[in-house]
């Protein structure tokens, strides 16, 4: 029997369980797929709303199966999207926002860490043995599959204005 891991967001138009990495989120980078964008136009008669896309990350191991509130939830793609963080190391140990497919560069400020380890997928992080504190920039490669919410039509939304997105992980 498999376990069921779930996680939800909200998305305006006008989180993780059990040890396993799984989160959502609405696409805000500047050059994402919403073009920075957090709100969203819904459908009007004559007039096609905007998609809202969102970046959803965990193991390729699970299949996931999306619900919505209103409008229809889209598999687009899986990427590898760069982000680049300022960690700090405390007892050689430290943890990304996201899951870590690899490491495109690193820079340590003061003190020097050494070579940095991890499990691909995983957030977790690790310098030598035995750095006590450290603070590193690094640029990681993190896997997102690429989902599309389609815009609702405002007579569904009415004045509320908001949709739930359930995805289910098996």
């Amino acid at each position: 029997m498999s376990n069921t891991y779930k996680t939800s967001l909200t998305i305006q138009f006008g989180e993780s369980t059990s040890g396993v990495d799984f989160s959502a989120e609405v696409d805000s980078r500047e050059n994402g797929y919403n073009k920075g964008k957090t709100t969203f136009s819904p459908s009007t008669p004559g007039k096609p709303g905007d998609n809202a896309y969102f970046l959803v990350f965990l193991s390729d191991k699970f299949t996931i199966t999306p619900y919505a509130s209103a409008g229809a939830v889209v598999y687009q793609e899986t990427r590898l999207i760069e982000y680049v963080e300022t960690l700090t190391f405390t007892d050689s140990q430290a943890s990304t926002s996201k899951p870590i497919e690899s490491i495109a560069s690193r820079r340590w400020v003061g003190v020097n860490g050494g070579a940095l380890t991890f499990d691909v997928g995983t957030k977790s992080i690790k310098c030598a043995d035995g750095v006590k504190i450290a603070v590193a920039q690094i640029s990681y490669l993190a896997k997102a599959r690429v989902y599309y919410l389609s815009a609702p039509d405002k007579a569904v939304l009415g004045d509320v204005g908001q949709v739930a997105v359930l995805l289910e992980a098996n």
